[in-house]
């Protein structure tokens, strides 16, 4: 095994907190250090409703998992699952000086511009990615560095999070004990957990008792969303609505592949659709069932957000500079 931290992540469920400390391999294989798990309390139809009670089973399964592993935990990844968010595609310029060659940091200040223009200021962003870019407007361009032109336009892909709902997981997290601990969502923790990196475009739904959430990912890059609370009614009817949904992304994206299902009620719902299959948590020998796809997922993004940490163990102040960076990475990317 390389020298790798330890990730620690957690996945508040419908019924149950889970905590997991793990390591990557060099074959990407993850070995488990530790696991813990307790009573979801204080949760329900994906709300806050008493948060002393959250605080405490947040609490219990991370101290076991610590017991179990032998490893303190210090920060942490975890998974949030708005109902009321929503993805928008807002546009950025950068205008060169002449006809100039453009930079990364072109690219970067055109994405910070077009996060500027967000306009719902109830709202904060939990996923950004860059899905094209225009030069001139008129070239339609894969990777725009190096490529001469006047002016720079990056259309992103975000998803918006209500701020009171991050807000009240953060004062929960604090609550705990940590001040570093990280949202992401849940959505793009589960296609993290059942796609490779360079997949063509698929349509993903994360399956969830209480919350359902899907899209269209392109090579790990959301294209399209949805998501919407499960009334509990009968599976059938789950079904209609995905289908429905991924009928009008599969023509929007000419996908014609079986569409992937995950969550907990992956199994139940592919019996009930023509053009699906069930998703699970690849390079992981364990937890493979597919309710297990956020949680999992967490530590591939852990991961990467961690490697910009990388050679940075023996200086305090680099320390803090990474770590800020790699939460900058993890709002960037994922």
């Amino acid at each position: 095994m390389r020298n790798s931290a330890v990730s620690w992540v957690l996945d508040f469920g419908y019924q149950s907190v889970m905590v997991l400390a793990a390591q990557e391999k060099k074959s990407g294989e993850w070995v488990v250090l530790g696991k813990g798990e307790a009573r979801a309390e204080g949760f329900e139809r994906n709300e806050i409703k008493k948060m002393t009670d959250v605080v405490e089973s947040i609490v219990e399964a991370i101290k076991k998992a610590e017991q179990s592993s032998g490893n303190s935990c210090h920060e942490f990844y975890y998974t949030v699952d708005d109902c009321q968010m929503n993805s928008i595609k807002p546009r950025g310029a950068k205008i060169l000086a002449g006809e100039g060659q453009i930079r990364r940091e072109d690219v970067k200040e055109a994405t910070r511009n077009a996060l500027r223009s967000i306009s719902d200021f109830e709202k904060k962003a939990v996923y950004s990615r860059q899905i094209s870019y225009v030069i001139d407007d008129k070239d339609l361009v894969g990777n725009p560095v190096g490529v001469f032109g006047h002016r720079l336009d990056v259309v992103l892909h975000v998803l918006l999070a209500r701020s009171l709902y991050l807000d009240e997981w953060k004062k929960v997290t604090k609550r705990a004990g940590f001040d570093r601990a990280y949202p992401v969502a849940s959505f793009v923790s589960a296609f993290h957990a059942v796609l490779d990196k360079n997949e063509p475009a698929k349509i993903v739904w994360d399956l969830g008792k209480d919350v359902c959430s899907g899209g269209v990912v392109d090579k790990h890059c959301l294209r399209d969303y949805a998501v919407f609370l499960n009334d509990s009614g009968p599976v059938q009817s789950l079904a209609k609505k995905v289908e429905e949904i991924s009928r009008d992304w599969a023509r929007e994206h000419s996908i014609e592949e079986p569409w992937v299902v995950t969550g907990d009620l992956a199994e139940k719902v592919e019996n009930e659709l023509e053009f699906a299959a069930v998703g699970t948590p690849k390079n992981f020998s364990f937890l493979e069932q597919p309710q297990y796809a956020s949680l999992l997922g967490l530590l591939r993004i852990a991961s990467e957000a961690q490697k910009a940490g990388a050679g940075a163990q023996t200086n305090q102040h680099l320390i803090r500079r990474v770590k800020e960076k790699a939460n900058s990475i993890l709002q960037e990317y994922f």
